[in-house]
């Protein structure tokens, strides 16, 4: 069991919440792992919340810097932050789930928007609230938006 200790002759299993910071726990065979040069990157897929506790035990355990970024559509939410080598939070960012595609993983952000999966949500709104709903993107990408949403309505009639 990860996180288990032992402390004297008893094991002591460690809340799922005190190992990672989630509901329930992460299930490795779904984790993909991946090393690249100094890096480790995985991909966990955790219940309702980033698994921060995890982060900040990895950082102090084995004395590394923490970077994770992380996105939850289903609770609308994203973000990313930065654990130092003492498992000190050092960066906290918070955003919606489509402005933390946008600035977390912006190729992700265009993918998901040019495929459908904001076009059908986003014609539901006229071109002054997808201007604010959309309010974080640079000028040129709401021309971009305010474009691919006028040629959806056009290909509706």
């Amino acid at each position: 069991m990860i996180g288990a200790r032992v402390q004297g002759n008893q094991e002591l299993n460690l809340d799922t919440e005190d190992r990672w910071g989630t509901k329930s726990d992460v299930m490795y065979c779904h984790c993909d792992f991946e090393i690249r040069g100094r890096t480790i990157v995985m991909s966990p897929d955790t219940a309702w919340s980033p698994p921060i506790q995890f982060c900040q035990h990895l950082s102090e355990k084995f004395k590394v810097d923490v970077d994770i970024n992380y996105s939850e559509p289903g609770c609308n939410f994203a973000g990313r932050t930065m654990i130092n080598k003492k498992g000190v939070v050092i960066m906290d960012e918070n955003y919606s789930y489509t402005q933390g595609k946008y600035i977390l993983n912006n190729k992700e952000f265009w993918t998901s928007l040019i495929n459908n999966c904001l076009i059908g949500f986003i014609l539901e709104f006229n071109k002054e609230e997808i201007k604010e709903m959309f309010s974080y993107v640079s000028e040129e990408d709401m021309i971009t938006i305010i474009k691919i949403f006028n040629d959806e309505k056009e290909k509706e009639k």
